[in-house]
């Protein structure tokens, strides 16, 4: 497969909100009808969510998602990174405490990313 680019080693292993799900699905069908233009049901919505859950690495989701996606699968899953490396606050609730803030997880490889800033 070659070598992977920093972002594919990213994952986003966090625990979307329920108003954040349903909006993340908005967002994933809008750009999935895109690419598949008679798309209707949440199936792979659904499975593109739980990839996310399992804190599955960009390449690894190219890989589950390509039989699916065929030639699109790239720039939808570069679009999905980009998207929720921009805009993860929109998915996700974070918890102010009195000592600090509590952040989503967005790690590289399995290294959290504050460490490798």
């Amino acid at each position: 497969m070659g070598n992977m680019d920093e972002g594919d080693a990213w994952t986003f292993k966090v625990d979307f909100t329920g108003q954040g799900a349903a909006r993340l699905k908005v967002s994933i069908k809008g750009r999935l009808k895109e690419f598949m233009a008679d798309y209707t049901d949440d199936t792979l919505v659904e499975y593109v969510i739980v990839l996310l859950r399992n804190g599955k690495r960009k390449d690894e989701a190219r890989n589950e998602l390509d039989g699916f996606l065929g030639n699109d699968c790239d720039c939808f899953v570069s679009w999905l990174w980009d998207h929720l490396s921009a805009n993860l606050d929109l998915y996700v609730q974070v918890e102010e405490t009195d000592e600090h803030v509590n952040q989503p997880e967005l790690s590289y490889a399995s290294t959290k990313l504050e460490e490798i800033i």
